[in-house]
């Protein structure tokens, strides 16, 4: 039985599985099946003709709630473009780095040394990003839970700002607005 959310909409979309496929994530088998499962659009039918669905990987809540965010705040498109995510992911790493000290030179070094590496396994590289996150929370005496749930709320109530701010950015650029030294 899948487990009912709130999505936050008043559509009927109120499972872990309709939020994934109407926003058509590609979600992934428990288990240490990691295979990436396709959208319902490009999933094939069995010699019967029905379709085949597998069990979906039912999202821990607090990602649940950010993904019910997400499709709020923004289009479809936005919310699948993996450009956009990592780009904005990137942005926030960096933003949290910086006001814990590191220096501009240092993430350059960084960045030189990793794309100066082999590309990793997306998944082995997640679950190391959730691990150092996690140590670094815990060496600056933050608590990582509190805030997630303190930022998701924040972001709730400036979802029209959110907005503005994305209908204005740059196309088709990493940045998410004119650069300080554009102004």
């Amino acid at each position: 039985m899948t487990e009912q959310t709130d999505n936050g909409l008043d559509d009927g979309c109120n499972t872990a599985d309709c939020l994934g496929e109407r926003a058509g994530w590609r979600l992934f088998t428990p288990g240490n099946d990691l295979q990436p499962i396709r959208p319902l659009s490009e999933r094939a039918t069995d010699a019967s003709g029905v379709l085949w669905r597998a069990k979906m990987y039912d999202p821990p809540p607090f990602q649940r709630r950010v993904l019910a965010w997400l499709m709020e705040c923004f289009s479809n498109e936005v919310c699948r473009d993996g450009t956009e995510r990592n780009h904005r992911f990137l942005e926030e790493s960096l933003e949290l780095v910086q006001s814990l000290g590191c220096t501009q030179s240092e993430a350059h070094q960084l960045v030189d040394y990793v794309f100066g590496r082999p590309v990793g396994e997306p998944m082995q590289e997640l679950g190391g990003t959730i691990l150092t996150l996690s140590a670094l929370a815990s060496c600056h005496d933050m608590n990582l839970d509190q805030a997630g749930e303190l930022e998701l709320a924040r972001v709730w109530a400036k979802i029209d700002l959110i907005r503005a701010k994305q209908a204005a950015k740059p196309k088709h650029s990493p940045l998410p607005g004119p650069s300080i030294a554009a102004e």
